[in-house]
């Protein structure tokens, strides 16, 4: 579990982004689940009366019939639409943010190795400082 924790704080502000888009996309598909349970539930028994319904009661063409089950199918189904667009929005924003984690990674890795060449160009600058006054108070 340390190890988990431990990936989430070096990944920083975006790891806990990612990880509440997680949590957020993970939560809609339990609601999903448990809607879907009992919209199929309840569906079964008022879904084939209303189609029906409908039915008998356009006493028309077969093209309005047609069109009048496929409205009341949409509507019967439109409650399981709510959330998917959040589902989607997460599912294509999640790459993008991980591939700016990684620039953001690569960028301070770059930084650091840069501070660590100029240390060590510092520290040869000042020994190659230090050994030639020391040459030169030999010569003295």
């Amino acid at each position: 579990m340390n190890y988990i924790l431990d990936f989430i704080q070096q990944g920083g502000v975006i790891a806990y982004v990612l990880v509440a888009m997680n949590f957020v996309g993970y939560s809609i598909i339990v609601w999903k689940i448990i809607s879907l349970i009992l919209f199929n539930r309840s569906i079964r028994k008022r879904l084939p009366s209303k189609i029906l319904h409908r039915v008998v009661s356009h006493n028309t063409d077969h093209h309005i019939i047609m069109e009048s089950i496929r409205t009341e199918i949409a509507l019967a189904f439109s409650p399981l639409q709510k959330g998917m667009t959040t589902i989607e929005n997460i599912a294509s924003i999640s790459p993008l943010l991980g591939l700016l984690g990684t620039v953001f990674g690569i960028q301070d890795n770059v930084e650091n190795d840069v501070l660590l060449q100029l240390g060590r160009i510092l520290k040869e600058k000042d020994h190659i400082r230090s050994q030639s006054a020391d040459s030169a108070n030999e010569d003295a």
